[in-house]
């Protein structure tokens, strides 16, 4: 598990990062929130993705703008 803290609300979230074989790439998964998963070809990578993730879902919540490709 990698922790993060949203700095809006400070609440803390588990990334659970996981290699998969199948996809060759690293999974990331956030138990909390079941709809977030994203991927990386390196570790770092996956947990940067997640990161990048949350912030346009946080982005997009708060000004109520929709962003193209995420749902």
């Amino acid at each position: 598990f990698f922790r993060f803290v949203d700095e809006v609300s400070t609440a803390k979230y588990n990334m659970l990062v996981k290699w998969s074989a199948e996809d060759s790439r690293f999974l990331v998964t956030v138990p909390q929130m079941p709809e977030y998963m994203t991927d990386g070809r390196t570790y770092e990578e996956a947990v940067i993705n997640a990161a990048l993730l949350f912030r346009m879902d946080r982005y997009s919540q708060k000004t109520g703008r929709t962003i193209p490709g995420f749902s």
